[in-house]
This record gives C-alpha cells, structure tokens and sequence, in this order.
C-alpha cells in the first residue's frame, strides 16, 4: 500500500513512472516545494529539472510499481523488467535523484529472480532498513526476496533469501502486500486450493491470504499452517474479487481491500463494486464488519468498477479509489 503518510512527511509526491513501452527509458519525477520555487514547481535540486532518468538503463521494458522513501531520505523503486521474460529489478537513488553507489554499486540491482506472469511488484521497508520485495514467483506461488541495506541478498530470510508460500494452494497471483507492526508478512491475491482443478467450479471467493513471520518462515498461527483460502462470500459472485491493499487496524485486525461483483438486489442489478473484507488477526473471517464481513460500496445504480489503490486512515477508516 502506498505510505501517503510517509511522503507527507518529506513535503514531497513522488512518481515513479515507465514509458519504455514508447521510449525504452524508465524515469522518476519529484514534485516538491522549495524557498525558490512555488508549490507544485518541478523541484530543481533533484536530478535536472526535477526528474532524475533512467532508473534501469541496462534493462528494457522496466514497470516500475513500488516506491519506497526511507528515513535517510534515499528513495527505493522497484519494478518488472524485462520483455519475453520478466525479472524482479530495484534501483535506489540519493536524496538528490543521484544513484547510490552503495546500493549495487551503481544503484541498481538485476535479480534472477523470475516473474510469473506480467504482474506488479510490491515493496516494504521493514524495521531493520531492509527492503522485502513481494512479487509472484515462477511457477504461480506468493514469493517475497529480501534485500540487505547494500542491495545483496539477506540469505537470513527464507531459503537462501527468499519466501515461497506453497502449501495448500496453487495458482496463487500477489495482488497487495503489507507489514504489520509487530514485523509479520502478509500476501494478498488470487488462488486456488491445491489439488483442485484450474478454474474449477469449487466455492472459491476468488482470493486467499497468507502470512509469514519477519524471517520468511510460515506464520502457522495464521489460518490453516499460514495460508487462509476464501470460501464463497455471501453477496459476492465467485471469482470476482480482486485485492489491491492490506491494512492493519489497531485492535490487529487486516481488512483486504479492492473491488468485487455483488449479487443483484432486486431492482437493483449485479454490479462491480469497491469492496473490503475484515480478518480476524489469526486469518479467521471477522462478520462483524460490514455485512458477514463484507463491505461493499456501490458507485452507481448499474456501472462498472476497478479498484487500484487503498490506504488505511489513523482512525482505521479505509479509502478506496480506481476507475468507475
């Protein structure tokens, strides 16, 4: 989920954009307010004219989707590079726009790590200043690689730093990741039970959840051995829900968030809504939220909806927003 609170606190909006589909380059624009220039001005003291390019040179086809400000001030970017074959890719610049020589040598780091699919990369920052990557791995699997301060692989973390969510499901796609306060690890997105046929006709929700401990061990406190399948959800047409964020409330609650169809309600017709849906911290479902543990907005009477960001409030209220 993108930290709007932490930008804030750098006075600053960062984007991380690609337009390697038009030009084969991958920029970073900052926006920010100085003593010479009025708010909104591109801000001159990063890079050149505010933007500081490319982030990944040595690559084509780099979709940058997750950026991540650190205390220091040095700004992480993560990314899917590649074409006929996509990889995990992270650059890190100076406060100034300037790459960090202390990151990859030159700011940039290739992994080997494979993608399964076109998909978006997530990322945290956790309390040791080291980076957790999130991404689906190759075959279909939630994975997350951890990265030392200094961009090499932390081989503390998982098997040999890396986190591999396999047991009880298939087919599983990350669609949002987050940390929680005490430092554990949760993955969002599709799947299915393992076992089961692709695309079956089973009562799956359409998403499943899974939890690992700081390390990248399986959190087994939560669901079943740390992984939590959605069974039909009241309300929802199967295989319609789609998650793009996790939060954590203060009683320790998760609410995923995103969009889903819900049924028809006479006179009103099925129809793409902005949805989110309460845990109990142990992955249990919470039907105290919503309705059944649902909560459903309709934007209109009969539309279409396309979540594509969700941010958790102090207050513990949740902001939806996407497409309608």
């Amino acid at each position: 989920m993108l930290n709007i609170t932490k930008i804030a606190a750098y006075s600053r909006a960062l984007i991380a954009c690609c337009i390697a589909r038009w030009v084969g380059c991958s920029l970073a624009l900052l926006l920010a307010t100085s003593a010479h220039a009025a708010p909104g001005d591109p801000d001159t003291g990063f890079g050149g004219a505010g933007r500081a390019a490319p982030l990944f040179a040595a690559v084509s086809g780099a979709s940058p989707s997750a950026v991540v400000i650190q205390p220091d001030g040095k700004i992480a970017v993560a990314a899917q590079c590649g074409s006929a074959t996509y990889f995990v890719c992270v650059a890190r610049r100076l406060p100034n726009g300037e790459p960090d020589p202390d990151f990859g040598g030159q700011g940039t780091i290739i992994t080997t790590e494979q993608i399964g699919g076109d998909d978006r990369i997530l990322m945290v920052m956790q309390k040791s200043g080291k980076l957790v990557i999130a991404f689906t791995c190759n075959p279909i699997y939630f994975c997350a690689i951890r990265l030392n301060a200094n961009g090499t692989r932390d081989t503390s973390f998982g098997v040999g730093g890396k986190a591999t969510v396999t047991a009880g499901v298939q087919n599983a796609r990350t669609r949002a990741f987050a940390e929680q306060r005490d430092g554990k690890l949760v993955f969002a997105g599709e799947c299915e039970p393992a076992g089961t046929p692709s695309f079956s006709a089973s009562e799956l929700g359409g998403y499943c959840a899974a939890r690992i401990t700081a390390d990248g061990s399986m959190d087994v406190s939560f669901g079943a051995a740390g992984v939590e399948i959605v069974g039909a959800v009241p309300g929802v047409e199967p295989y319609s829900i789609f998650i793009v964020g996790i939060g954590e409330q203060a009683n320790g609650k998760l609410v995923f968030a995103g969009q889903c169809k819900v049924s028809a309600e006479p006179p009103l017709p099925a129809a793409t809504a902005a949805c989110a849906f309460r845990r109990q911290s142990n992955g249990a479902p919470d039907i105290g939220y919503g309705q059944n543990g649902l909560a459903a907005i309709r934007i209109a009477t009969e539309n279409f909806y396309s979540a594509t960001a969700t941010l958790m409030q102090p207050d513990d209220a949740l902001v939806i927003g996407g497409h309608c």
